[in-house]
């Protein structure tokens, strides 16, 4: 069996992304949004959520704007059709339909004029672009001058490192799994070269840590079978045992305690796997 596309993995696990994903995303979006983009984005804003999953950027600046507040025009586009109908499902975006547009739209062919907007987001996406090259050309493009973009790409992907060693348990002469990510995006060289060929001249890449996380060690470990299930779907039921006692026996190794958001205002302790993250700040 062919390994599946990025294209056909996020439409399988769209409605439940934010779990699969062990936070991630809503953690690295509540970063960039009430922290680098707090005091700039208004109601005369122009946003793009790009490559946007279930929208999730997007609910995060509704919930950092106050209540009385009119949100900034902003399009949400993702090349998933899943995923633009998990964010259509969403009541917060729903309640402003007249600010916030959904569409279906591949990141290297954004059919918006050039110098559409004033910021542009790209959160956890551009790793995972069929061209990546042409869709920074697409993110350049589609941003006005004096505009920002934010993108976050991994560092590292420890999470992966866990599946292995588990996969390398069970089955130790198999090749270790991989999924379709160029090692060079590991390299702030790659990222910021990607950038200045698109055209942008002031590049900053920053880091934060993130959490693949969960309340418990079991709900990571659950998590990253859901994630990695492509790992031992044509495995026999003796090994998909064996392979799901290993990782569960590691995984707690590898967790520390972290607060995670939640909603408007509110806080929850987890566990999780630390996941270096570079934050890209690119001006037009």
């Amino acid at each position: 069996m062919a390994p599946k596309t990025p294209f056909e993995h996020f439409e399988e696990i769209a409605l439940r992304y934010e779990t699969t994903i062990g936070g991630l995303s809503r953690e690295l979006s509540r970063h960039i949004i009430r922290g680098l983009a707090a005091t700039s984005i208004s109601a005369d804003s122009v946003v793009l959520d790009n490559a946007c999953g279930p929208a999730i950027v997007t609910e995060e600046i509704l919930f950092a704007l106050p209540a009385s507040n009119t949100p900034p025009t902003i399009h949400a586009v993702d090349i998933s059709p899943a995923m633009i109908g998990a964010a259509r499902s969403k009541p917060a975006l729903a309640a402003h339909a007249d600010r916030i547009h959904l569409a279906v739209m591949p990141a290297e062919k954004l059919t918006f004029p050039d110098a559409t907007f004033s910021y542009s987001i790209t959160n956890l996406g551009i790793f995972f672009f069929a061209d990546a090259a042409q869709g920074a050309r697409e993110i350049y493009r589609t941003l006005q001058p004096g505009g920002v973009a934010y993108l976050t790409v991994f560092a590292a992907f420890p999470h992966l490192e866990l599946v292995r060693r588990a996969q390398a348990a069970v089955r130790p002469d198999e090749p270790p799994f991989s999924i379709p990510v160029d090692p060079a995006w590991f390299e702030t060289a790659h990222i910021e070269g990607l950038l200045r060929s698109a055209g942008f001249e002031d590049v900053v890449i920053g880091e934060t840590v993130g959490h693949y996380g969960a309340p418990n060690a079991d709900g990571v470990a659950d998590r990253l079978l859901s994630l990695f299930g492509a790992v031992f779907e044509t495995w026999s039921a003796e090994e998909k045992e064996a392979f799901e006692k290993e990782l569960r026996r590691i995984v707690p190794g590898a967790l520390e305690t972290f607060k995670r958001a939640v909603g408007i205002a509110g806080e929850v302790e987890e566990v999780g796997i630390p996941m270096r993250t570079y934050v890209v700040t690119a001006r037009k």
